[in-house]
C-alpha cells in the first residue's frame, strides 16, 4: 500500500510538472491533474492540502534538478574555475536547446506569483540567489580583480538565455553565449593583480 501511495504522489508530482512548465501553473486546475493523474480527488488532498503544496513541491523539484544540472556541469572541471565556469556555459546551452524548452520555470512561476510570501515566489527567489552565490565561489577561486562583479555579470548573461531562448529559439542570441561568457572571463582574469 506504501508504494501504490508514493506512485499516486509521484504520478500527481509528474503530471503537475508537465503542465505547470508547458501551460503556465495559474491556468492548470486541480480538476485537471486530477484527471490526467488518474487519481481519486481524495488521494490529490492526502498527498498535497493545496494547489499551493504542490506548486511547492513542483519546484522544489526543479530546484533541486536545476542544481544536480549545475554541479554536473562544473564538476568535471573541479579545481580549474574558468574551466567549470566555460563548462556552466556549454551545458546551459545544450539545457535550453531541448525541444519543448518554454524558459527558466523559476522565472515563469516568480512572473505568476508576485507576492513575495507565496511559494510560486519563495522558490525561485532561493534558487537564483543560490546559483549566484555558486557563481561567486567559482568566480573567487579565479584571478579576476572583482569576482562579485564577473559573478553577476555571468548571471546576467544566464538569465538572457533563459529569458531570450523561448522568443528566438536554440539557433538565436544563446549562440553567442560562449563567446560572450569567455570574453568576460578573459577580461576579468587579465587584469587582476
Amino acid at each position: 500500500m506504501e508504494a501504490s501511495a508514493r506512485s499516486a504522489r509521484v504520478r500527481i508530482l509528474d503530471v503537475a510538472s508537465e503542465l505547470f512548465y508547458q501551460e503556465g501553473i495559474r491556468s492548470v486546475g486541480i480538476d485537471t491533474i486530477i484527471e490526467r493523474s488518474s487519481v481519486a480527488k481524495a488521494t490529490f488532498y492526502y498527498h498535497f492540502h493545496s494547489k499551493d503544496a504542490l506548486i511547492e513541491a513542483y519546484l522544489e523539484r526543479r530546484q533541486i534538478a536545476f542544481l544536480a544540472w549545475f554541479d554536473a556541469a562544473v564538476q568535471p572541471y573541479a579545481g580549474a574555475p574558468q574551466e567549470q565556469l566555460l563548462a556552466l556555459f556549454e551545458a546551459l546551452v545544450e539545457k535550453v536547446s531541448v525541444q519543448g524548452y518554454r524558459g527558466c520555470a523559476f522565472i515563469n512561476a516568480s512572473t505568476e506569483f508576485p507576492a513575495v510570501t507565496h511559494p510560486g515566489h519563495l522558490l525561485p527567489h532561493s534558487t537564483k540567489y543560490e546559483v549566484r552565490r555558486r557563481l561567486l565561489s567559482i568566480c573567487q577561486q579565479t584571478s579576476a580583480s572583482q569576482p562579485a562583479v564577473l559573478a553577476d555579470q555571468l548571471l546576467l548573461l544566464m538569465e538572457g538565455v533563459f529569458a531570450s531562448t523561448p522568443i528566438f529559439g536554440s539557433d538565436g542570441p544563446v549562440c553567442s553565449v560562449k563567446d560572450a561568457a569567455r570574453l568576460l572571463i578573459v577580461a576579468h582574469c587579465s587584469t587582476s593583480g
